[in-house]
């Protein structure tokens, strides 16, 4: 037998015998345009879910259940266009796509902009790494993200970067070998002898 779901104040409805739930309005999807709500339930009575629907008013009012239900793929194929508009040189646009094409978005580009977090970046990572990618080029598969990121969050479509809690690979630098003094002398020399005449 099916029950019937009663709205008993502003945001709060009986859906079964013994549970509340609670929704909160979020406002426009950035993206989409459509209205976009919050919602959870509870089963510790009315109270509890006058408590639950302040909390949740709180939590929106502080930008944490903002964002857009976008996939992160729409969101690099928007920010691709953008920096293209912008005038970004071919080969960067090339290399780009391709690393998009080929790693970034058939690993995460399913997952919902407001749903990514950096956890999901790390094991990318880590599963980049451990295929055999360089930590240079993970590094800069993880420059494209945080890039994209800082565009959707500019934008509205996310409330903040998960990229900057990100943990990519530590990238090595070589250490550049500096000859001894009388090796650059000699070579000065050298230099000047075969010059003159």
């Amino acid at each position: 037998m099916a029950f019937e779901r009663v709205q008993l104040e502003k945001g709060i409805r009986l859906v079964g015998e013994d549970r509340w739930e609670v929704q909160v309005h979020i406002g426009r999807d950035p993206a989409t345009g459509k209205l976009r709500q919050v919602s959870r339930t509870t089963r510790k009575g009315i109270a509890d879910a006058r408590r639950l629907r302040a909390r949740l008013i709180t939590e929106v009012a502080q930008g944490k259940h903002g964002g857009t239900s976008n996939t992160f793929g729409s969101l690099l194929t928007d920010w691709l266009a953008q920096i293209e508009n912008d005038g970004r040189s071919p080969k960067t646009l090339h290399e780009y796509r391709q690393k998009i094409d080929s790693r970034i978005a058939p690993a995460l580009g399913a997952i919902p902009l407001d749903k990514l977090s950096a956890q999901d970046l790390d094991a990318f990572y880590g599963a980049q790494r451990k295929g055999g990618l360089s930590a240079s080029t993970t590094m800069h598969m993880h420059r494209i993200i945080s890039a994209a990121l800082a565009t959707a969050e500019r934008w509205g479509w996310v409330t903040r970067n998960v990229a900057k809690l990100a943990r990519p690979p530590t990238v090595q630098k070589k250490g550049l070998t500096v000859p001894p003094p009388e090796r650059v002398r000699a070579l000065i020399d050298k230099a000047a002898a075969s010059r003159s005449p």
